[in-house]
């Protein structure tokens, strides 16, 4: 993390305005550039500026601390990581996404009971017959060859490959159904 400087400063401003002269004064919390960006912050008194100047520069000295830990695997696989994101978001965004993807917190629910819940739904909204008879005889379907998989571990393409398998992906018009999935 490239950074430069860090001070607190009184500044005072003068605005005109209706032929009326008013002086502002206050602290300014000058951190310096940070990646290329300055960071700056005003406050009312100079403690309080000094206060978050020292909480900014402590914290970067923490993240600059934790950076130089890394061995060079792991910063070699950062760097691989950041070159397949392509800008696209951060790696501690992608790594929660992953986690929260692979690792859910909460109950993990079992394609069983998902399907169990997802019926007694659609019998609550008092569908027709014909379409909650069709639509429970495919989804049981479905269960039984993912019955006890994790939903979350289920991705889009194993439905996708098992409704192609199945010959479900288009209605009785040909309307193609792999569009709500």
């Amino acid at each position: 993390m490239q950074s430069t400087g860090g001070k607190v400063r009184l500044i005072t401003k003068i605005v005109k305005n209706n032929n009326q002269e008013h002086k502002y004064k206050y602290w300014e919390a000058d951190c310096g550039n940070i990646n290329g960006k300055r960071i700056r912050k005003t406050f009312k008194n100079k403690i309080d500026a000094e206060r978050f100047l020292k909480r900014k520069q402590m914290a970067r000295t923490q993240l600059s601390n934790a950076a130089l830990s890394l061995s060079t695997t792991q910063m070699e696989d950062a760097a691989r990581g950041l070159k397949l994101l392509k800008n696209t978001c951060s790696i501690t965004t992608a790594c929660k996404f992953y986690m929260s993807k692979k690792y859910p917190s909460g109950h993990q629910m079992t394609v069983k009971e998902a399907v169990e819940l997802y019926i007694n739904d659609k019998e609550k909204q008092n569908l027709r017959a014909d379409y909650l008879k069709s639509l429970k005889y495919r989804v049981n379907k479905f269960k039984d060859v993912h019955l006890d998989n994790l939903m979350h571990e289920i991705e889009r393409e194993d439905i996708v490959k098992w409704l192609d398998k199945k010959n479900y992906c288009k209605d009785e018009l040909g309307n193609c159904l792999l569009k709500t999935i």
